[in-house]
């Protein structure tokens, strides 16, 4: 029978592998779910552009690049100009505010006076290819320069959601 030296020498060294192979276990498995080169660019899922699993070639590239070039062109606003001038405070005066036909949005501009933050004026809902050169202020302004923020908003026209929005700032100026 082995002596009582050499048996706990059996046990450490058995401890000892152990604990080396719960270690080297431990970090196989702990990389074992993160994404290599060849995985972590698979997540397009062509059909809706959603993000999953999946694997993309270059023909999905290309579609997926023309989606997304089509989508940018739908949600593309054009604002025709950078002032708003009106003769009075009390009458119409030119905003000048249009909607292209080809943006295929339902497009509303709100202005709001950038030091009050009282909302100025408020367009009418523009269909795809109307425009709107004159418009009358919500409240009288006295004669002077006003900063403004112009809030430009891009509907869909199907079901009327909120696709985009963006600020302009600009300066309406009434010249008497």
């Amino acid at each position: 029978m082995p002596s009582k030296d050499t048996l706990i020498k059996i046990l450490l060294i058995t401890i000892l592998l152990l604990i080396v192979g719960g270690v080297i276990a431990h970090f196989v498995n702990i990389n074992k779910d993160k994404p290599t080169i060849q995985n972590q660019f698979d997540l397009i899922d062509v059909d809706n552009g959603s993000v999953k699993q999946g694997r993309i070639n270059e023909n999905d590239y290309n579609t997926i690049k023309q989606k997304i070039q089509a989508d940018t062109d739908d949600s593309y606003i054009l604002w025709e100009q950078s002032s708003m001038i009106f003769e009075n405070g009390k009458d119409e005066g030119r905003i000048a505010i249009g909607n292209r036909k080809e943006d295929n949005v339902l497009k509303q501009v709100e202005v709001i006076d950038n030091k009050t933050k009282e909302r100025l004026y408020i367009s009418p809902v523009l269909q795809p290819g109307e425009y709107l050169e004159n418009g009358k202020l919500l409240k009288e302004l006295t004669k002077g320069e006003y900063e403004v923020v112009a809030t430009h908003r891009a509907y869909n026209t199907e079901t009327e959601q909120l696709i985009n929005s963006f600020e302009f700032e600009t300066v309406l100026t009434v010249l008497n």
